[in-house]
């Protein structure tokens, strides 16, 4: 097959790597009906594996040129199935050993057969409850929802959900709040109503005044979150976790506060927050590239140096395991995918892994990488995976 792909195939294919969230699902599936598609999609994924085999962080603007004249000079080459937006893997045991990146795979494309199993990845859903206890599925198709005053809402398909507020001269009026849950086994994107971004993961929900009301900002997050924050000098952003909080004035970060977690992470991209633990009335600021890390049992909490990007891989459509265990890796994917999980021997829990898989991928395949770099089974029924040696 030929690779003198054209420039709009490969700019697509970026997007469908690096902004899946972003694309309407039909459009992605008709896009990849095409053979000539799924091969630039194919070369450019494993172009950019080549690049850089240990950081699996965004692409940046030269890296993604170079990609571009890589894949039209190489108009030999064939390769095989390394990576696809349904197989995204680097996948091994241990601390330092990537398997995926010594061994190629010939992993089957999402959309060519149909999945043998009841498990399923996530999509984009969410129920919104209006401040009267009016309940809203979106995810279906576009709504507009109006009150006539002062706050136009919104709901895109694609887009998710926008909050806008009218201008108005009349007196402050008290904060009413919305709140949106996302399922296990969905996501969604949602825009304030003072221009600030939450992308919120699968098995999460935030609490959020529908108009901004007085000298703060305030929502209240449980499970994980993507916020960037529109900058008001005026006026903090606060994020309200279990024991704990956030404050911004304006900034990038991703909080992960699951109640079925025993820690808390605020990793922080851009500008600055102050996390603060309210068991031990411990306030510490964070920079980017910093990551909090609260215990929640004591409220102690530790800072680290991270790669930021490694945290807010899920709104790009990516899991990122660094050194994890296998009981939280199948945790996160619980939270994706919807199922069950049962260890026949409980020493398998603490087995541990590193790598990349993509979240439209088939939970077989991912299963089937580590069943082929251990002594691991994993036994699918219905709902239900047993985990055995």
């Amino acid at each position: 097959m030929h690779t003198d792909f054209s420039d709009d195939q490969i700019e697509y294919a970026g997007r469908l790597l690096n902004h899946r969230e972003q694309l309407d699902d039909r459009e992605v599936q008709e896009w990849l009906e095409h053979p000539e598609n799924r091969a630039v999609l194919d070369q450019l994924a494993r172009t950019r594996q080549e690049l850089d085999k240990r950081d699996f962080s965004a692409l940046k603007a030269n890296e993604w040129k170079v990609l571009k004249n890589q894949l039209h000079l190489s108009k030999t080459r064939v390769l095989r199935l390394w990576m696809s937006v349904a197989a995204t893997v680097v996948l091994g045991v241990g601390i330092g050993v990537w398997f995926g990146l010594q061994q190629e795979k010939n992993l089957p494309l999402a959309g060519n057969s149909l999945s043998e199993t009841e498990i399923l990845p996530g999509k984009r859903v969410a129920f919104l409850t209006l401040a009267d206890g009016q309940k809203v599925e979106l995810g279906k198709g576009n709504i507009r929802l109006d009150d006539g005053k002062v706050v136009t809402i919104l709901n895109d398909s694609v887009d998710g959900l926008y909050y806008t507020t009218l201008e108005t001269h009349d007196e402050p009026l008290k904060e009413e709040y919305n709140s949106l849950k996302i399922p296990v086994g969905g996501f969604y994107k949602l825009v304030l109503s003072d221009g600030t971004k939450v992308w919120l993961n699968a098995d999460s929900e935030l609490k959020y005044p529908v108009r901004f009301v007085g000298g703060k900002r305030e929502v209240y997050l449980k499970g994980e979150g993507y916020f960037q924050v529109s900058k008001d000098s005026c006026r903090q952003f606060i994020v309200h976790l279990q024991n704990s909080e956030i404050t911004v004035l304006g900034t990038a970060f991703n909080v992960s506060a699951y109640e079925d977690e025993a820690h808390v992470y605020t990793t922080l991209e851009e500008g600055r927050v102050a996390f603060y633990s309210r068991q031990n009335k411990q306030r510490i600021l964070l920079k980017p590239g910093m990551q909090s890390d609260m215990e929640v049992a004591t409220g102690k909490t530790v800072v680290s140096e991270v790669d930021p990007s490694l945290y807010s891989a899920w709104i790009e459509g990516r899991f990122v395991f660094q050194s994890l265990d296998l009981e939280s890796i199948l945790r996160q994917l619980q939270r994706w995918y919807d199922f069950e999980v049962f260890f026949q021997q409980q020493e398998v829990k603490n087995y541990r892994f590193r790598g990349v898989l993509s979240r439209d991928m088939d939970i077989r395949q991912a299963l089937d990488i580590i069943e082929e770099t251990t002594d691991l089974k994993f036994d699918i029924k219905g709902k239900t995976i047993l985990v055995r040696k």
